[in-house]
């Protein structure tokens, strides 16, 4: 893994921990932990796909 894919594990690993840690509060919506899991692996996924961590 290069740079690029470190920093971008790195962010999405940001999001999931404040997502865990604001879980059902409310900002601008309502925070969902679980949303926010779907959502990075969703994105991982994606990214995997078109060769970025390959």
């Amino acid at each position: 893994m290069g740079a690029p894919q470190i920093i971008y594990a790195v962010l999405l690993g940001f999001s999931i921990a404040d997502s865990f840690a604001n879980n059902g509060r409310i900002r601008a919506g309502k925070v969902s932990f679980g949303q926010t899991c779907i959502r990075c692996l969703l994105t991982l996924g994606i990214l995997w796909w078109g060769g970025f961590f390959g």
